[in-house]
């Protein structure tokens, strides 16, 4: 992981759940259908993946963070 964000030149250390998140939040934002999602995640029911894409919200995260910036 750390070769990848090296290579890519991020500010933060990529990890295997900035990863997930990433992969997963980017295929949302593509409209891939969520029970897909589920399946490339290995979640067990497309509840799970509902609620994890639920709390993953970037652009939400992106906003509240510029107030402090």
């Amino acid at each position: 992981m750390k070769d990848i964000g090296d290579k890519l030149k991020l500010s933060q250390p990529l990890n295997l759940g900035t990863a997930r998140d990433c992969y997963a939040n980017t295929l949302d934002k593509q409209n891939i259908p969520v029970k897909q999602i589920s399946q490339m995640l290995g979640h067990s029911n497309v509840v799970i993946t509902e609620h994890y894409l639920a709390g993953h919200n970037p652009d939400i995260t992106f906003g509240i963070n510029e107030s402090i910036l």
